[in-house]
């Protein structure tokens, strides 16, 4: 048995000429409102649509009325392509017609449409006027799938999403759940931070967290995180629900968890103590990129189980990634202590030159990965010589290489905290690899990021924090500066360095006049302690919590040979001049072992490399150590510095032969006897 609506349908035939009249389509449309009306037992709505659709053909499109189209529009499978595609061409031309229902019909239509096909955007500005005028009209589920429905097509009128903006506000009290994750979600989409709405639809959800289903919770909160707005009661009594909700959230619910606590660093022991036991089993079913931003959120979060860690180790794959995203994946593996894996190094030396290969030519305004990627390597090479013995890979040389030229177009502009994290970087990396020489690739960088954190200094742009790390990088960096030493004093009359030393005496100048705030990091607190050195008594704070390390066995063992090979010496020690600790002295000599983790280890001396007599062939001492040995010297000590294994390994010399230890033993001897050379 035929359907009414087929059949009423079939007793209306096309005219012979192809063409209907405006009394035929009238009367055609009622007779299908009338078994619309009447369809309940027999057919749907639907049917209806899809029959008058087949029924009517493009020939009579222009004579429907808008909220006809906008029904045929709205209804899948009514039109084939070529008439839905002129459908909404026809629509188009009759927006002063519409209501905000007709509107939004139309507007879900060019979802479906590819962008050459879609209206200019003098017509989506005119729809976009139109719909604005019509939301008092709308329901709320209306408005949600119409903010849905902007995002999708990008409709270029601010004011919709103003008005929609201001329209949902005043009904959010009454939204449910699902309606406040759409409009969220597509507000983000569009990169909206609303600050007005946004507070609104987190105070709306507050009360109904327990109906949320995981997956429109987690899509809610990642909203906000992705415009940047945080609002810390609702990730606080969110934490509790998503733990309750446990087994029942998905892989894709878990990245978003961690993406929005991540995006704010907010650490809730209860929520990464989840994340810590669920994503292990369940982050390998996580796209790609998916996964990738999840490896930014567990290293803001510190997630570093073992077995979290081997997963994104054995999955992560960076060559698919935007050039934005590889910069932020590349800074976490060094923080999550992944770069040394074999599988994330080689595709990091393998992206690395192809994502730097590619820069030349190409204007670089704007492209802070590549600031990213500056600190992922001295994240990377400061991880390897605190926990992988210091090992230097190979990759590092070439890559900043390329990376050196590309970095200046971004120097001059970079903020306060971009400065500091640009220097810190540099001081983190093996000294023979940013060494600042004339003759070396990265002179120009260290000259650039000096003039700007002279301009920074003048206009007082630092605060105490990024200012002491700033300076104490540039100690670090150039000892030249303010050392004793013979090289230091042709430095200093060089006009090449002459940037170095007005961005130095500023800082510096600054430095001193800053007020110390109450709270302090104790990274901070070390620096401004080394920093004081150079100027003035020390701190008295900077003795605190160093008793506990007075009687190290390895000083004592120490002061024990020294007086096996001097009897009768005054031989003090442990002692601290600041934050640094002299093993044993001897008037005004100063024995310092320093710990393995103090050195790099280079299979070859980089160009740049210059030879450290005080230490083993193939190691070289980083930045922060070789400052204290300067400063100690420039305190008026004459420093013995040496290698703790190298003195370990001295000690059974038949056992462990080689001629550099004999030459340690040798000269410590005859330094003993003779005196400092």
């Amino acid at each position: 048995m035929k359907s009414p609506s087929a059949a009423g349908a079939k007793e209306e035939t096309k005219p012979q000429d192809g063409e209907w009249t405006t009394q035929e389509v009238e009367h055609i449309i009622k007779k299908a409102n009338e078994l619309s009306a009447g369809s309940a037992r027999f057919t749907t709505a639907a049917q209806v649509g899809v029959t008058l659709g087949q029924t009517l053909g493009n020939q009579a499109l222009p004579k429907l009325p808008v909220k006809t189209l906008g029904r045929l529009l709205a209804q899948p499978g009514a039109l084939n392509s070529q008439d839905f595609e002129e459908a909404v061409v026809v629509a188009m031309t009759k927006v002063h017609d519409m209501d905000g229902k007709d509107c939004i019909r139309v507007l879900g239509a060019l979802m479906h449409l590819n962008g050459e096909s879609r209206p200019d955007a003098a017509a989506l500005q005119a729809l976009g006027g139109r719909l604005s005028a019509g939301l008092a009209d709308i329901s709320n589920n209306d408005m949600a799938g119409l903010a849905e429905n902007l995002a999708e097509v990008s409709v270029p009128v601010a004011p919709v999403f103003a008005r929609l903006s201001a329209a949902f506000s005043l009904r959010v009290s009454g939204a449910s759940a699902p309606q406040l994750t759409k409009v969220a979600s597509a507000f983000a989409r569009a990169r909206l931070a609303d600050r007005r709405l946004f507070p609104r639809m987190a105070q709306a959800s507050l009360k109904q967290l327990h109906v949320f289903s995981p997956q429109d919770l987690s899509a809610f909160l990642s909203a906000f995180a992705a415009v940047g707005l945080c609002h810390e009661p609702l990730l606080a009594a969110s934490a509790n629900v998503f733990v309750s909700m446990g087994p029942r959230l998905s892989a894709l619910d878990l990245a978003l968890v961690a993406f929005s606590y991540g995006q704010f660093f907010l650490i809730f022991p209860n929520v990464t103590a989840m994340l810590q036991a669920r994503l292990p089993r369940c982050a390998e079913e996580l796209p790609l990129d998916r996964l990738a931003e999840l490896t930014v959120s567990c290293a803001r979060l510190g997630l570093k189980a073992p077995e979290l860690l081997a997963v994104l180790a054995r999955n992560l794959q960076l060559g698919s990634l935007s050039d934005e995203l590889f910069g932020q994946v590349s800074k976490s593996v060094a923080l999550l202590g992944l770069a040394s894996s074999p599988r994330v190094k080689s595709q990091m030396a393998a992206e690395c030159q192809l994502r730097l290969q590619g820069l030349q030519g190409m204007q670089l305004q704007g492209a802070w990965w590549l600031l990213d990627l500056l600190e992922s390597l001295g994240l990377a090479a400061e991880d390897s010589r605190l926990q992988r013995g210091g090992t230097v890979s190979e990759f590092w040389r070439g890559s900043l290489e390329a990376l050196f030229p590309a970095l200046q177009s971004l120097l001059p502009v970079l903020s306060p905290l971009e400065t500091a994290t640009a220097y810190r970087a540099l001081r983190q990396l093996p000294p023979s690899l940013v060494r600042p020489r004339l003759e070396s690739p990265c002179w120009q960088v260290h000259e650039q990021l000096a003039l700007r954190c002279l301009g920074l200094a003048t206009a007082e742009a630092f605060d105490f924090q990024l200012q002491t790390s700033t300076l104490y990088s540039q100690l670090c960096l150039y000892p030249e500066l303010w050392s004793q030493e013979t090289r230091a004093s042709e430095s200093l009359t060089n006009p090449s360095w002459a940037p170095f030393c007005s961005s130095f005496e500023t800082l510096s100048a600054s430095w001193r006049q800053m007020p110390r705030p109450a709270d302090v990091q104790p990274e901070t607190l070390h620096q401004a302690s080394a920093l004081e050195l150079l100027w003035g008594p020390l701190s008295p704070k900077s003795e605190e919590g160093k008793a506990e390390h007075r009687n190290r066995p390895v000083a004592l063992e120490l002061q024990e040979h020294i007086l096996a090979l001097r009897p009768g010496s005054q031989v003090q020690g442990p002692l601290w001049e600041g934050p640094f600790e002299m093993h044993a002295t001897l008037g005004d000599t100063a024995f310092c072992l320093m710990p393995e983790d103090a050195y790099f280890k280079t299979s070859s001396p980089g160009p740049y490399a210059e030879e450290d007599l005080d230490a083993e062939q193939g190691v070289e001492l980083c930045h922060e150590r070789a400052a204290q040995v300067h400063l100690l010297r420039a305190r008026g000590w004459r420093v013995w510095p040496f290698a703790f294994h190298t003195w370990r390994r001295a000690g059974h010399m038949k056992r462990l032969p080689g001629y550099r230890l004999v030459t340690l033993v040798r000269e410590l001897r005859r330094f003993l006897i003779v005196g400092f050379r």
